[in-house]
């Protein structure tokens, strides 16, 4: 993959799925996100799937079954290693290491017993939007080399998902 490519339609990909659930749900009531609940766990899904992605590019790894975030020793080939002492030392380190939790368990499950995480009710999505909004402003400073080059990148015809039309 091309660097281009890799900033261009790789990554504004990935975050398109991982900011839908923020920009198209924090303002539903839970009466609305009902009337369109497939998308609304779909989309609530794909974005801790897209946390723990993400996180995964810049080098931050929660091995399923640890409590722990870790260094990956992998980097997605254009990004810059966001270290783990600086993710730990966040104010919402607890709520990102709760989505990732999400993401290597619970993600899909139907059991109660498989549900290892306390993003349950929308009440909680509080936790996932932060984690999101961090997520992506990471992606922002150690993968793109100023915020304009995200901005470009992310109104380029393919990656802008116009959501100012949609009624939701």
């Amino acid at each position: 993959m091309t660097k281009k490519d890799y900033l261009e339609k790789h990554i504004p990909h990935r975050i398109n799925l991982l900011i839908t659930y923020r920009e198209r749900f924090s303002k539903l009531t839970s009466d609305k996100r009902e009337l369109i609940r497939d998308f609304h766990r779909c989309s609530k899904d794909i974005s801790m799937l897209m946390v723990r992605f993400l996180l995964g590019e810049l080098g931050v790894n929660l091995r399923e079954g640890n409590e722990d975030i870790s260094e990956k020793k992998q980097l997605g080939k254009y990004a810059k290693r966001l270290y783990i002492r600086t993710v730990i030392q966040e104010p919402i380190y607890n709520d990102i290491l709760e989505v990732l939790k999400a993401a290597n368990r619970a993600v899909a499950h139907m059991e109660e017993k498989d549900v290892n995480h306390s993003i349950v009710t929308d009440l909680d999505d509080k936790i996932l939007f932060n984690a999101i909004t961090y997520t992506e402003e990471k992606i922002k400073t150690h993968i793109y080399s100023t915020k304009n080059e995200y901005d470009i990148a992310m109104n380029i015809s393919d990656n802008n998902m116009h959501r100012e039309r949609l009624k939701l």
